[in-house]
């Protein structure tokens, strides 16, 4: 949807639609591994604040973007958007090892069930929110869907600021499982040796 606003009622053709979409799979190519190292390095629930916040940025952007050009002011446009597609893909390479890592410490015992749960529910919610967006794009105003979605995002990182640290948690218990059925594998082991000699 935002995209058909963009061609037909902004003026942008398709080219330079995916002149952006480049813009967005070259930094997401770029930023994966150092994005992985920096979730290693500062966890997973700070991790995700931070996504949500440039999250934050992004549809403040939008909205802002949307202000200036309807005031005309039309060579503010295409490098806001190239910044908007960059941030777009710090979002995806931040927020997904994060999610990836949450889920395996879900259950070590069904750990592509609880991914195929979550793609599950996130095809589901698309189809309501897709309505949604369309219905205030269409019946309000273009910027309405960007401001639900900032009240939204200020949800999620309340949400994390104050409950984000299970995350961490889980983990921590999460090893220490996977080192108690180690050290019974290798008391295992030793006893095989014993009875074997």
């Amino acid at each position: 949807m935002s995209k058909f606003y963009l061609t037909f009622s902004d003026g942008l053709t398709l080219e330079d639609l995916a002149f952006f979409q480049i813009w967005f799979y070259v930094s997401n190519m770029i930023l994966q591994i150092p994005a992985g190292k920096l979730t290693d390095k500062i966890g997973k629930r700070n991790i995700l604040i931070i996504s949500e916040l440039i999250g934050f940025a992004i549809f403040s952007l939008h909205i802002l973007t949307s202000i200036l050009w309807s005031l005309g002011n039309e060579k503010f446009l295409f490098p806001s958007l190239i910044v908007i597609y960059i941030l777009f893909a710090i979002v995806a390479t931040t927020f997904i090892p994060s999610e990836s890592m949450i889920l395996t410490d879900l259950d070590e015992t069904r750990k592509g069930e609880s991914f195929g749960m979550v793609s599950f529910i996130r095809g589901l919610g698309a189809i309501p929110t897709g309505v949604i967006g369309g219905f205030l794009m269409g019946k309000v105003h273009f910027i309405a869907p960007f401001i639900t979605t900032i009240v939204g995002l200020i949800f999620i990182i309340m949400f994390l600021i104050k409950f984000g640290h299970r995350f961490e948690d889980n983990e921590g218990k999460l090893e220490e499982r996977e080192g108690e059925n180690g050290g019974k594998e290798r008391e295992n082991v030793g006893e095989e040796r014993k009875n074997g000699e």
